[in-house]
Order: structure tokens, then C-alpha cells, then sequence
């Protein structure tokens, strides 16, 4: 996904209804992708700290008004994990892409803590993150004790309520 967030150009960034239009990501769709307002906030004041006359049509840009390249992004990400000590206790590093984990699971957890449907929103997360098969997001949805104890929380609820009946 980043490498496609490096490409954004001015115009695939719409502020003002808060979405972003990506271009031919998997499987060559373009898809508009909302955003939220702390989000779309953070975006409007970094555009109004751009360059206005720079000649690059890209949104984001490096303090010089140049393109960031991808491994600009990782190498800072790789600075900036080290400095925060993030690591797995068996010395496994997280990478950029682990943040779409780590996004899905905090999504699915939040959807529970706030009593919503997670089997009736599963599929608009699974759209939001450009893929054609629920079975694809699946895959980022690592099993937390979190996710597990609010969904047999769920299953209790539901299993209680088919005795009480």
C-alpha cells in the first residue's frame, strides 16, 4: 500500500470530502479511500506547509521538494523503530507493511468493543483494504487474545441466548 501512497498525486487528494483516490493497486482497480478526521487534518496542514511552486505534481514530498522513494521511508521506519525499541521479545523487527496488520486488528477489536456486527462489517474491511476476497483479509487478521476473548464473549452471549429460549 505505501508505495501507492508515495505515488498520490495533488489532485488524487481530496481534502475537502476527505478521501484519497488510488490508482491501479491490486489487480489494476483505482479505488477512492476515505479517511478520518485526525487524518484528514494532519494532510491539510501538511499541504499548507508545501511548496506551492514546486514543478513535481506529487503529494508528498522530502524537505527539499523532491519525490520520497521507498527506501527513504523504510530506512526512516527502521530509524524510528529502533530509537522506540519496538520488537517482538524473539528479536523479530517490524516492518512498514506490518502496520496494515496491525491496523486491520485494531479496526476488528474496536468493532467489538463498540458491540457492532464484526461478521456484517468484515466485508467493508476487507473493500477498504483493496481486496476482492474476504479470504485475502483474513490473512492480515492475526489471532490477538484480544480478538479472542471479545469474540467468545460474542459467542457466549449468542449460545446463552438460543438456552435461555
Amino acid at each position: 500500500m505505501f508505495p501507492l501512497t508515495l505515488a498520490l498525486t495533488v489532485a488524487d487528494v481530496d481534502l475537502k470530502q476527505g478521501v484519497l483516490t488510488i490508482h491501479e493497486s491490486k489487480f489494476y482497480k483505482t479505488r477512492i479511500v476515505p479517511i478520518g478526521p485526525k487524518l484528514n487534518a494532519l494532510l491539510l496542514k501538511y499541504a499548507r506547509s508545501r511548496n506551492k511552486k514546486i514543478s513535481t505534481e506529487r503529494f508528498f514530498l522530502t524537505k527539499r521538494n523532491s519525490e520520497i522513494s521507498r527506501g527513504l521511508v523504510e530506512v526512516n521506519f527502521r530509524r524510528v523503530r529502533e530509537v522506540a525499541g519496538v520488537r517482538r521479545d524473539d528479536g523479530y523487527f517490524p516492518r512498514l507493511h506490518d502496520l496494515r496488520h496491525t491496523g486491520a486488528v485494531h479496526r476488528v477489536i474496536e468493532w467489538y468493543k463498540k458491540g457492532r456486527d464484526v461478521n456484517k462489517l468484515l466485508p467493508l474491511l476487507s473493500t477498504y483494504m483493496g481486496h476482492v476476497e474476504l479470504s485475502c483479509t483474513q490473512v492480515y487478521l492475526t489471532v490477538t487474545p484480544e480478538i479472542m476473548n471479545r469474540a467468545s464473549f460474542k459467542f457466549e452471549q449468542y449460545a446463552l441466548e438460543g438456552v435461555a429460549s
